[in-house]
């Protein structure tokens, strides 16, 4: 049960009263116990201060209303574990852990916020038949259907404003920017089929996609030599090609790619070991690549 916490205890007569307001003629018997479900509503100000980092119920608690708790909680300790790898194994500047805080916080912020309205919906006699017609609507809405899955699953969460990201392109305005995560996708790797977020989350650094037709030009081989050669630690570089590829290359014979990310080759592409997006930049622009990684690795 809900409440202040300062009510009567619950019993199993409350319980009756309640079955025979919800489902008359049901009797409720021989329970092992009653308890008073208190509600909390809680998160922390910052979730990183020096050394020390909070995740999950240390850092955010909040209703179950969503099931968000655990999605939350796992992201807050992927995105942090990268990064700290990154920064044990030298390659990456310490710096890059400020950006947990300031990645992470906002996420917290809005799960808190979603469950609460979620929790007050769901508990309110006043909003029943708005909920009917929310989930109404919802079950006929394709789209819909789609954004609440991705809102629920958290696979929707962003980090565009992050410090850590950056986006060089003019367009197109509906496609991945730096900070989203990333479309997901089968490639085409030697003789079999790999997940993009497989391939990227089994890396311990950052993962650069050059991604190009099939003919790359000498530009873009020559771009990710230097890059490998100069930031070898901290990235790896693999060739994508919008198309079958060959045995050396990554492929997309499906377009898998090119319509999720709408890219516009040749185009170079670092993604972070959590999936998302760190930067997105035509070949003219790869000045902003360096810059980058000058400043993070």
């Amino acid at each position: 049960m809900g409440g202040d916490g300062h009510g009567p205890e619950p019993t199993l007569e409350m319980f009756q009263k309640l079955a025979d307001e919800l489902v008359p003629g049901a009797v409720l018997y021989d329970p092992e116990w009653i308890l008073r479900f208190r509600l909390h509503h809680r998160m922390v100000p910052r979730m990183a201060v020096g050394s020390v980092f909070l995740a999950g119920d240390a850092a955010h608690i909040h209703s179950p209303a969503g099931g968000q708790g655990m999605n939350t909680g796992i992201q807050d300790a992927f995105n942090l574990a990268w990064k700290l790898a990154m920064v044990a194994r030298g390659a990456a500047r310490p710096e890059l852990l400020a950006t947990y805080d300031a990645e992470r916080l906002p996420v917290a912020r809005r799960t808190l916020e979603m469950t609460d309205r979620l929790f007050r919906g769901a508990t309110s006699r006043r909003t029943m038949m708005l909920r009917k017609l929310i989930v109404g609507t919802a079950l006929r809405s394709r789209a819909l259907q789609q954004r609440m899955a991705r809102r629920m699953s958290q696979t929707g969460v962003s980090y565009r404003e992050s410090p850590a990201v950056i986006d060089a392109r003019g367009w197109p305005r509906r496609s991945p920017k730096a900070g989203d995560r990333a479309p997901a996708a089968m490639l085409r790797a030697g003789d079999g089929t790999v997940s993009l977020h497989a391939l990227v989350a089994s890396e311990a650094k950052m993962t650069l996609l050059l991604m190009h037709g099939s003919s790359r030009s000498q530009a873009l081989a020559i771009a990710g030599r230097e890059l490998a050669e100069k930031w070898g630690r901290s990235l790896v570089v693999r060739d994508l090609v919008l198309g079958t590829g060959d045995a050396e290359t990554l492929g997309d014979p499906a377009g898998a790619v090119v319509r999720g990310w709408r890219v516009r080759a040749p185009e170079l592409v670092l993604l972070r070991p959590d999936g998302h997006i760190a930067v997105r930049a035509p070949l003219a622009r790869i000045d902003v690549l360096r810059a980058y990684a000058a400043r993070w690795f």
